[in-house]
């Protein structure tokens, strides 16, 4: 997205459904890849520069990672097993078997309230500083209203949370 007010949609074609796995970011984020192009981690990298967000994935079941950023965002994913943070943080993807996730704090004077809607599936939300507002579908979810940590072990098994 980078700096300002983005609307983001995704998700009405082929690219949406099971199987395909979208990395979005409300404002600045960095992939990071190894040597092979394996992603490591997807980060956001800015504490001050923001906009409200709209960012919007097709009702399909594919997998979304998503980066809200500061500012006042409404995020709403599809069906797939998603993880969503509402503000700053990383995500550490472990192939099938979800990501590691740590919600972080930026300048709490600037924190805004987000409004997360995740679909059906198994999904991970952190809504971050602010007084988010977060819906979720029928699942195994794991959802915080402000910061948190979700470590895995390789199997996917949880160790923290």
């Amino acid at each position: 997205g980078g700096s300002g007010g983005d609307s983001i949609t995704i998700g009405t074609g082929a690219t949406s459904g099971a199987g395909f796995t979208n990395y979005i970011s409300g404002d600045l984020a960095e992939l990071k890849q190894d040597a092979d192009g394996n992603l490591i981690s997807f980060e956001t990298v800015e504490e001050t520069i923001s906009g409200d967000d709209t960012i919007t994935t097709g009702a399909g079941a594919g997998t979304d990672f998503i980066l809200g950023g500061i500012g006042k965002d409404k995020i709403t994913s599809g069906n797939g097993d998603d993880t969503i943070l509402g503000d700053l943080g990383i995500i550490v993807p472990k192939g099938s078997d979800g990501a590691d996730v740590k919600g972080r704090n930026g300048n709490l004077d600037t924190a805004a309230d987000d409004e997360i809607n995740a679909g059906n599936g198994n999904n991970v939300v952190i809504g971050g500083s602010g007084a988010d507002t977060i819906t979720t579908g029928s699942g195994a979810d794991y959802i915080s209203g402000d910061l948190a940590e979700l470590t895995r072990k390789a199997d996917g098994t949880l160790v923290l949370f």
